[in-house]
This record gives structure tokens, C-alpha cells and sequence, in this order.
């Protein structure tokens, strides 16, 4: 009797695989609310940066203190990779009015 794997059971496999990944990021997106929006600060400077600011010209809300004030604006302390990651997704939600 043969061990091997068949096409067949491969596209099987396959197949529960993607249905599994597809199952759990649909759960998680179900599950989730998009209150999280105030603690984007990455994205915030990375809009900013599209605009040609390197800092905010308003203060962010009082509890969070991520960003620093200097000399009338307000800055990130996450590093510069952070906020160059989420620029093409800013760069879609932008308004450059």
C-alpha cells in the first residue's frame, strides 16, 4: 500500500486551510470594534507627513501622552519606520484639499 499524498488530498488541505484563515479573520473582524482610532498616532504623524508637516499643529487628547510638545507643536516618539509603514494607508484616506 502507497504512503503518498494525492493531488486530490493536496487541494483538500489547501482548501480547509484557506477556509480556517478566511473563518478566523472574519471572527476577529465581527468581533472587534474600531474604537482604537484616538491611539493611531503613527497614523496621524504619517497624514501629517503627506500634508508637509512633520508634527501635528493640535494637541491630542489629554490622557494620552505619546506625543511631545516642542516649540508649538506636538511630535511622535515612535520611530521614524513606524510611521513610514502606514503611509500607503494614509495615502488612501488622505483629503489633500
Amino acid at each position: 500500500m502507497t504512503a503518498g499524498i494525492t493531488r486530490r488530498d493536496k487541494i483538500q488541505e489547501f482548501c480547509v486551510a484557506i477556509g480556517l484563515s478566511l473563518f478566523a479573520m472574519l471572527l476577529f473582524y465581527f468581533s472587534t470594534k474600531a474604537t482604537l482610532h484616538d491611539f493611531d498616532y503613527t497614523g496621524r504623524i504619517a497624514s501629517a507627513l503627506l500634508r508637509g508637516h512633520l508634527g501635528l499643529e493640535t494637541r491630542s487628547d489629554s490622557w494620552l501622552k505619546e506625543m511631545v510638545p516642542w516649540e508649538g507643536k506636538y511630535y511622535s516618539v515612535f520611530p521614524a519606520g513606524a510611521v513610514l509603514r502606514v503611509v500607503p494607508r494614509e495615502l488612501g484616506s488622505t483629503s489633500f484639499s
